[in-house]
Parts: C-alpha cells; structure tokens; sequence
C-alpha cells in the first residue's frame, strides 16, 4: 500500500497488485478480478491491478475480465507487460541501466535455451559480465547474481565451467 499525492495534491492511499505468470492460464482473467476484488475489500482502498507475462504465447495478452447477467455488469481492465515482446527490443535492454532489463534478458534466455546447456551456460556467462558493464553497485550486482542463478539452472559440470570462468 502505498500513500501517493495526485497532480492535484489530493493525497490517496493505493494498492499495487502485481502478477508475475509465466505460463499461460485459462482462467488468468478471472484471477486477477478476484485478487483485485479481495485486496480492495479488504482495505477499502483503490486498487491499481498490473499482469508481467513470461508465457510463450505471443499471441496472449489477457488483460481484462467482465461478465455481465441479468442486466448487472462486471469489468476489470489492467495493463499487462509481456516479456516476450522484448525481444525485438534487445539491444535497447543491453544498453538499459535499469536492473530490471537485465532480469528480463535473463528470463529471454532461459526460455530461449531450455534444452541446451551449452547455449545457456553461453548466454549466462555474457549476462553476468554484462552485471559488470553496467554501472551498477556491489549490492545490485549481488542480488542479480543470484537472480540470474536462480533463474538459468545449469547441469553441474557447466556451472562448474561457468563459476571457473567467473573466478
């Protein structure tokens, strides 16, 4: 929750419901009303509703619910982002110094290399020195580390190979 001043100055409080799916889901719709609903019945306050999409189906972009019966109608419509769409901005996410960019490359490159534990281990390497190209501090570089560890599993000679290179 969070307490925001609009351009007016009016001061609001809202909540920020954020959904990481990275596969798809039928009834991804649905849940996202439901979660919106519950968050706002339980604080009686604005809730703003934000889908990040890591499926991929490039052709799913769910991004509101409604029902209507007996006259009574229902609608939420909330902003999605699809990682997958950033693909064709690459280059933009490699010149980034947003943290987030290199997570997104990151989750590109699993997907990407699933199956292929030398393309990843490849892609890892290049996304770690990246960490260090990047104007970023010892505690980010850290963090996304780890990120990027959890993320892009290796087999355990190519982390062995991977984690050589790194010494």
């Amino acid at each position: 929750m969070y307490k925001v001043w609009l351009v007016s100055g009016e001061e609001i409080w809202v909540l920020i419901h954020i959904e990481i799916q990275s596969q798809y889901e039928e009834e991804f719709q649905k849940r996202m009303y439901i979660y919106n609903y519950r968050a706002f019945d339980l604080y009686q306050k604005p809730v703003i509703s934000l889908a990040i999409l890591g499926d991929e189906k490039a052709d799913w972009k769910p991004e509101s619910y409604n029902y209507s019966l007996g006259g009574c109608e229902v609608s939420l419509k909330f902003p999605i982002v699809k990682l997958l769409s950033y693909e064709e901005k690459w280059s933009e996410l490699e010149e980034s110094n947003n943290p987030f960019a290199i997570v997104v490359m990151a989750h590109l490159k699993t997907k990407a290399t699933r199956g292929k534990p030398g393309e990843r281990e490849k892609w890892k390497w290049i996304l770690i020195r990246g960490l260090y190209n990047g104007g970023l501090d010892k505690n980010q570089i850290v963090r996304l580390l780890g990120i990027i560890d959890t993320m892009m599993k290796l087999p355990k000679k190519s982390q062995e190979s991977l984690e050589n290179k790194i010494k």
